[in-house]
């Protein structure tokens, strides 16, 4: 199986957290913090936690009008 690459994020759903840190430009332990906060974070096995980009794109949202 082929790994995908980090940067590529187009028409995903669900991100990884090499791939929301790389989208927030923030490392990962406040990206990790944040996401839960906000309720973007899925857990689909114990190890596989991956981040949802339309809670993350409307978090984003919100913090412009603010």
């Amino acid at each position: 199986m082929r790994k995908r690459k980090a940067n590529n994020i187009d028409g995903s759903a669900f991100l990884t957290i090499e791939q929301t840190c790389e989208y927030l430009n923030m490392g990962r332990a406040f990206c990790m913090k944040w996401c839960e906060e906000i309720g973007a974070l899925r857990r689909f096995t114990a190890r596989q936690v991956r981040v949802d980009k339309a809670v993350l794109d409307r978090a984003i949202e919100r913090l412009r009008k603010e």
